[in-house]
């Protein structure tokens, strides 16, 4: 967790709660906290449909073809997942704090995650009707033709956005509610994987996948036009002096 403008501090006190996961962090301050957790690297089995689907869906067409090539589509992957995940929350000052933050006005930066979404505006006061840049970073550095995919309350499946030269997508925030974008790299492992640990030693594949969750606000309310001014009319006919 990062608080304002403040280095990364850990989040403590794991529990669990059934299917989630309990965190704590006390902070003394006030700001934009930008939420960042990543998980252990994790050794799978994925079924080859399963798997070639998965490389579809996220973009991956530099492995399908060497998947092909080598003429594995109907092989099992054998993977090594390393996941991430990103959010945001507001801490308000204290009552009548000397020199009060707006959590709203804060902007989001990297967390050194080794693959992360970071939204290119203040991430907070995000409202209907605008579009949300976002970069995506992979080992700090760019992912150009990274395929991010937004999932939005409502919506049968997920619009694919591809970021650019640049590493860098733009998404229309079309309606209001929770929004997750998420996005995956797959590359091959090779031999110095083998150094990285024991699931390393089995594993064909390594897949990271990251995800930054936002909420979008209703639509800022239209202007209220300014009160026009009546045209100005003749004035009434003077009255005719007396004799």
């Amino acid at each position: 967790m990062r608080l304002g403008e403040g280095r990364p501090m850990p989040l403590t006190s794991a529990k669990a709660d059934g299917a989630v996961t309990r965190l704590e962090a006390t902070w003394a301050g006030q700001g934009l906290a930008t939420l960042g957790i990543l998980l252990a690297p994790e050794a799978r089995t994925v079924e080859a449909a399963e798997f070639e689907a998965f490389l579809r869906d996220t973009g991956a067409t530099a492995a399908l073809a060497e998947r092909t090539k080598k003429k594995e589509t109907k092989k099992a992957a054998r993977v090594v997942a390393v996941e991430s995940a990103r959010a945001f929350a507001g801490v308000l000052a204290p009552p009548r704090a000397a020199a009060p933050v707006d959590p709203a006005a804060g902007t989001d930066e990297p967390l050194g995650l080794p693959f992360e979404i970071v939204a290119g505006v203040p991430p907070l006061p995000l409202r209907a009707g605008t579009t949300l840049p976002a970069s995506v970073l992979l080992d700090g550095k760019p992912a150009p033709g990274a395929v991010v995919r937004a999932y939005v309350p409502g919506t049968e499946a997920p619009a694919a956005l591809h970021a650019d030269t640049q590493g860098v997508v733009s998404f229309p925030l079309e309606s209001e509610g929770r929004l997750l974008l998420a996005v995956a790299a797959v590359r091959r492992t090779g031999k110095a994987d083998r150094a990285r640990g024991e699931i390393w030693k089995k594993a064909d594949w390594e897949v990271q996948r990251s995800t930054l969750a936002l909420l979008v606000l209703p639509r800022a309310p239209a202007p209220t036009p300014a009160p026009t001014k009546a045209p100005k009319g003749k004035g009434a006919a003077p009255k005719p002096k007396p004799k």
